[in-house]
C-alpha cells in the first residue's frame, strides 16, 4: 500500500464518485466498501485514479454497521500494481442512514497514511461524500471541494 503524509486535499473525478455512490445505493441498507487506487502527487494533493468495489465480508445486521475487506483481495491488488504509477491509497466506505463522518470504530481502525473515503447513503440515494487521513494519532478531514468532483 502507498503510505503518505497527511493529505490535505484528494482528486476525484465525477465519473468515480458516481461509482462509489451507485455501489454505496446498491448496497444499501447495509455498508458497501472499496479500494482506492491512485498516487501521491509531489505537492501533496492525492489522486484518486480508479475504485475496486469489494464485498462486506460481515454479513447479517453487523453489515449494516461495519465492514471488512477481504485481506486476500488486499494482497492480490498490491501484487497486481506492483510496479506501476498506481497503488492503494485508501478505502472507501458508506454509512447507512448516517451521516458522512467517521464513527469511534471508523477511527480506531484507520491506518496512518491512507486515504478514507466515507459516503451517506437513505433509502432516498446518497446525500454527502467526506474525505479523511490519519498522520501518526491526528485524524483530519480532508478537502474534497465541489470542484474537484465536477471534472
Amino acid at each position: 500500500m502507498t503510505g503518505m503524509t497527511y493529505c490535505k486535499k484528494a482528486e476525484i473525478n465525477t465519473k468515480l464518485t458516481e461509482k462509489i455512490k451507485d455501489h454505496a445505493a446498491k448496497t444499501y441498507p447495509y455498508e458497501c466498501c472499496g479500494i482506492l487506487l491512485g498516487r501521491q502527487n509531489e505537492d501533496g494533493t492525492v489522486t484518486v485514479t480508479d475504485i475496486r468495489k469489494s464485498a462486506n465480508m460481515i454479513k447479517g445486521t453487523d453489515g449494516g454497521i461495519c465492514f471488512e475487506i477481504d485481506p486476500l483481495e488486499i494482497y492480490r491488488l498490491e501484487k497486481e500494481t506492483e510496479g506501476s504509477t498506481s497503488g492503494i491509497i485508501g478505502f472507501y466506505h458508506s454509512h447507512p442512514d448516517k451521516m458522512a463522518v467517521l464513527s469511534k470504530d471508523d477511527r480506531e481502525s484507520m491506518l496512518p497514511g491512507l486515504l478514507y473515503v466515507l459516503v451517506s447513503v437513505y433509502p432516498s440515494g446518497c446525500r454527502d461524500i467526506s474525505a479523511w487521513s490519519k498522520t501518526g494519532g491526528t485524524i483530519k478531514q480532508t478537502d474534497l471541494s465541489a470542484p474537484l468532483l465536477q471534472r
